[in-house]
Parts: C-alpha cells; sequence; structure tokens
C-alpha cells in the first residue's frame, strides 16, 4: 500500500479509518471514526471526513471542504475547494467550489461565500 502525504503530514487518522492504495491526503486533514478513502482519491489541505463518512474510488475533495457525518460519494467525481457536503446525503454527481449541498440524491442548496464560517 502507498498513501502519499504532503510535506506537512498533521493529519488526524481516528479509529476505524481506512485509507486505501495510492491515495494523496493534504496538510491538516481529518478523517473521523470510521470514515473511508477509497484508491487513487485526493483530499486537499484543511479538508475533512466526518464519521462514517465512505468516499469510493478516484475522488477528488477541494481544499477546506467538509463532508459531512454518513455521506457517501461515488467513484469518480470531485468535490469543489469551500464546499460542504451535507449529513447522509449520496453524492452521484460533482459539486463545485463555495457550494453547500444535501440530500440524497445530492442537490446543491446555496453557494457559500469566500470567508463563510466554518460549517455554515
Amino acid at each position: 500500500m502507498v498513501i502519499y502525504l504532503s510535506d506537512n503530514p498533521n493529519l488526524s487518522l481516528i479509529a476505524g479509518t481506512i485509507v486505501n492504495v495510492h491515495t494523496k491526503i493534504g496538510k491538516l486533514c481529518i478523517l473521523n471514526t470510521k470514515s473511508s478513502l477509497d484508491h487513487d482519491s485526493e483530499m486537499a489541505d484543511f479538508s475533512s471526513l466526518a464519521p462514517s463518512v465512505n468516499v469510493s474510488g478516484n475522488v477528488k475533495i477541494g481544499e477546506c471542504s467538509s463532508i459531512c457525518l454518513g455521506a457517501s460519494i461515488i467513484q469518480n467525481l470531485s468535490i469543489g475547494c469551500h464546499t460542504v457536503v451535507g449529513a447522509g446525503s449520496l453524492v452521484l454527481k460533482s459539486i463545485g467550489n463555495y457550494k453547500q449541498a444535501f440530500g440524497s440524491p445530492i442537490d446543491t442548496v446555496k453557494s457559500r461565500k469566500a470567508n463563510a464560517v466554518y460549517l455554515q
């Protein structure tokens, strides 16, 4: 297994986390309890996976983005920078930068401001 960590691997991997092969994880990322990041996926700096999040293969998660409790993302998608994916969401399409989206299947609810408070 090969996991690529950035030059500053201040990383939080909490109990039960699964990180699969050829995965890239940026600076100060959090992978919370029982979250999974599958093969060939990337998490940019300061992004986070809440407990029980499942990320399939070849998914790109942008900088400062948060995937909330129990969300699932299918393969070959991208989540933009500063984007929040709501709890329990089923992500079947890519989401752009500065978005707030949730639902099953997911829908973009609103845009976020560049200086928005974390998770608002």
